[in-house]
């Protein structure tokens, strides 16, 4: 099972145990509000593209923010499922091994830094909106 199978296999996504059981891996609100955030920047970026122009301040903001975000949602859920996967995800070809080591090497990218990024958004909204009051 891929990341973004385990993030957008609906609302309730599982991961299947050893045994065969099945386990809920991420709460559903989160892989929703997860792939909402996703479509969004698709939907901003994809919109830019067919007008063939920049994105504006703040559309560039929030797209930075927005990814960022979903990087942090990313390695929260990969995390719960080595947690939930005791003992048994603990060796280097195990695929829940790879996905923690592949999702904390991306999101050690700077261009998915929470901190950076929020600055950024915040920064580009109140310029926004000291403009709006000129």
């Amino acid at each position: 099972m891929s990341a973004a199978d385990l993030m957008f296999t609906g609302c309730r996504p599982l991961f299947a145990t050893a045994s065969g059981g099945r386990v809920t891996a991420v709460p559903g609100g989160v892989v929703v509000s997860g792939r909402w955030l996703y479509d969004s920047v698709c939907d901003t970026l994809h919109s830019a593209g067919l007008e063939r122009r920049p994105l504006t301040a703040l559309e560039a903001a929030t797209v930075g923010r927005d990814r960022a975000y979903l990087a942090r949602l990313c390695v929260r859920a990969v995390h719960r499922l080595v947690e939930l996967s005791g003992t048994a995800a603990h060796f280097e070809d195990h695929p829940i091994a790879r996905h923690w080591r592949d999702l904390h090497m991306m999101s050690a990218h700077r261009d998915v830094n929470w901190a950076t990024h929020a600055r950024a958004h915040a920064r580009a909204h109140a310029e926004l909106t000291l403009e709006t009051r000129r």
